[in-house]
């Protein structure tokens, strides 16, 4: 875990340089020895953001402590949070709401972050929500449609999700190449950067063929064993 906070400490360091040809690099060959894929998906997502003045996170209210430190450190102007359930964070504006319908104008952002949540979009949620929320194959796509929706032009779109084999875990599917290719080209919006994953004793950089066959947990990994980065501009 200190390697994590110490990757943070760095990239605070640096965050208004123009890195955006760059972004977030793996530190070490044995970053995240047994860490869950959120030491790759934070500080990865979190390098590109810009000084952006409104910013939504999406499914904030299960986040982790430290992704909520991690982004309140950015000392963002107008930070919304929005998820099934309301949550107060210091630092965060909460809205209760449904990413596939959200309460806001169209272009009311600058950027927005969807953090490990598409995935559960449209699954069952009742081990985070007891509400009757409908279950949806397509919620996924109806939420990033909604995204690229609220992103105002040229603005930003960040999202992370367990990759690798396609699998419907119930919970959460796991994306395959295609799965994501048809997420991508429902948004609308325009691909910057993807960048892959593996877990085999700490996390990698990895190819599309590396990850073709890999499920949930392969390798000994806590959590996703695979993850795909994507970096869309509306």
């Amino acid at each position: 875990m200190t390697g994590f906070f110490d990757l943070l400490k760095r990239l605070a360091m640096r965050i208004w340089k123009h890195i955006d040809d760059e972004g977030f690099k793996l530190p070490d060959l044995q970053y995240g020895l047994g860490d869950t894929e959120r030491c790759v998906e934070i500080p990865w997502a979190l390098s590109w953001y810009r000084g952006e003045r409104r910013v939504l996170d999406i499914g904030y209210a299960n986040a982790e402590d430290r992704y909520i430190d991690s982004i309140n450190a950015l000392n963002i102007p107008e930070l919304y949070g929005l998820d099934l359930v309301g949550r107060s964070i210091p630092g965060i504006r909460p809205v209760v709401g449904d990413a596939r319908s959200m309460p806001f104008r169209d272009g009311a952002f600058d950027m927005i972050l969807c953090i490990s949540t598409l995935e559960h979009i449209g699954r069952d949620n009742t081990i985070y929500f007891n509400g009757p929320i409908p279950q949806d194959p397509e919620g996924d796509l109806s939420a990033i449609r909604e995204m690229a929706r609220i992103t105002r032009r040229n603005g930003k779109i960040v999202i992370t999700v367990p990759y690798g084999r396609r699998m419907n875990y119930g919970w959460f599917q796991q994306y395959d190449r295609q799965s994501l290719d048809r997420l991508i080209s429902a948004s609308g919006c325009r691909l910057i950067r993807k960048d892959l994953y593996i877990y085999r004793a700490g996390w990698h950089q990895a190819s599309e063929d590396e990850l073709e066959d890999v499920l949930y947990k392969d390798n000994e990994a806590p959590a996703a064993s695979g993850l795909a980065c994507i970096l869309l501009r509306r």
